[in-house]
């Protein structure tokens, strides 16, 4: 589908994920807390063969089952949509169910997808960022895009695009 993000563009490494919240910058924008991180170009001298070693060496780290202590922890689903990488995390302490979680996600996810574009136009540098939903109730798809539209413009800010 043409509106969907392909699935070779979802990624979880705990490598890259490790290094964002190590260090990235951190700021609330209802409902989420924000961390993000700017690469140049050759920021982890790689590219695509670097980010599946990555991938590799995170896969190696899993129990027999598949799981890690990360994915235990936090629910989370990593996109990269031009030059932003992005990860949204809704986590179990609030909300138990993985189908409330998903619903949460998949709204987080569209209403990015839709919003994203002044992120893309960065020439030479990748954002990684991460949307950790952090609030207690199920908001509707209007609250959810709101608060994607408010990290977004506090990112561009914050990066005086």
């Amino acid at each position: 589908h043409e509106y969907s993000v392909p699935n070779r563009q979802r990624r979880c490494g705990t490598t890259a994920v490790d290094a964002l919240f190590a260090g990235g910058v951190s700021f609330f924008a209802y409902p989420f807390r924000v961390v993000f991180r700017v690469e140049t170009a050759g920021g982890n001298g790689g590219g695509p063969a670097a980010d599946n070693q990555a991938e590799a060496a995170g896969r190696n780290e899993t129990d027999g089952a598949g799981h890690n202590e990360a994915d235990e922890a936090n629910n989370h689903d990593e996109v990269t949509v031009g030059g932003v990488r992005v990860l949204i995390s809704v986590g179990k302490k609030h909300h138990k169910r993985a189908i409330v979680r998903n619903l949460l996600k998949r709204r987080t996810r569209e209403a990015f997808r839709h919003h994203a574009q002044p992120l893309k136009d960065v020439c030479g540098k990748t954002i990684h960022l991460a949307l950790l939903y952090s609030s207690k109730e199920i908001l509707d798809y209007g609250d959810i895009e709101h608060g994607v539209k408010k990290a977004i413009s506090a990112l561009r800010q914050a990066l005086s695009l």
